[in-house]
């Protein structure tokens, strides 16, 4: 048996070698889109199914575990506090995530959770959310299946110049981008006063354009240069079955 380090007394005393515990807690957060629709491409409306992973890695049993995501407004489908959580064992947290157009435009959405608990002294203990690693720090990237085919239109005309180096927003005809994917449209514009200046059929940002000139079909003389101003667009495009439509202002600068 081994002693104290009393040898005075003759007794054989069990040696007590106090072990210190360490508390500690990790959360991993994973994110999933969820097609609702089922075609493929995200869009605003559908979700970001979040899972929440929480694990006691330390060697002490947590207690008040909690967590949250401040980052995002997270619809929670399952609760987000446990009392108690042993050494190893795990807490799982489920919610979704409702897309936004500023989510479709960036073609991705980047955030952390948090967890926090209090060990058996009542210290707290708490960890940041990595995207697959209980040991890491770095925040969770979902990435969407963007629509390369979304119409957007550039509605600065500038005749007698390039493009706007600074934001590639300027052209020298009315640049509707994503109509390649649909043939099926047409375009016309109209001056201030509700004269029709210009109609195409199958507008492609070619040689079927915008350039600041009339079509000569109405009032405004053949192929006549349209003054500086401000004109209204009306474009309208087949989307399998069904007809959509996008009209606004558009500006004319030479």
């Amino acid at each position: 048996l081994s002693d104290d380090g009393n040898t005075a007394n003759g007794d054989d005393n069990c040696t007590v070698t106090p072990l210190s515990q360490a508390s500690s807690i990790a959360i991993v957060k994973t994110g999933v889109f969820d097609d609702l629709n089922g075609d493929g491409y995200a869009e605003v409306g559908e979700h970001i199914n979040y899972t929440f992973t929480v694990t006691n890695t330390g060697d002490t049993v947590l207690s008040d575990i909690v967590v949250t995501d401040n980052e995002l407004p997270i619809e929670w489908t399952s609760v987000q506090t446990i009392a108690t959580l042993g050494v190893a064992e795990q807490f799982i947290v489920t919610g979704y995530y409702v897309l936004t157009q500023d989510d479709i435009d960036a073609g991705k959405v980047t955030n952390q959770a948090g967890v926090k608990a209090f060990d058996p002294d009542g210290f707290p203990v708490d960890d940041v959310s990595d995207g697959s690693d209980v040991a890491g720090n770095n925040p969770t990237v979902t990435i969407l299946p963007v629509d390369n085919c979304t119409i957007t239109v550039y509605n600065m005309v500038f005749i007698g110049g390039m493009p706007n180096a600074a934001t590639d927003m300027n052209y020298e005809h009315l640049q509707i981008a994503g109509i390649v994917c649909f043939p099926d449209n047409t375009v016309e514009i109209y001056n201030r006063w509700g004269i029709k200046v210009f109609e195409t059929k199958g507008y492609n940002n070619n040689d079927k354009a915008f350039r600041g000139y009339s079509d000569g079909r109405v009032t405004v003389n053949n192929s006549a240069a349209l003054p500086e101003g401000t004109y209204y667009y009306i474009l309208k495009y087949k989307d399998g079955n069904n007809t959509r439509e996008k009209a606004g202002f558009l500006h004319l600068t030479r």
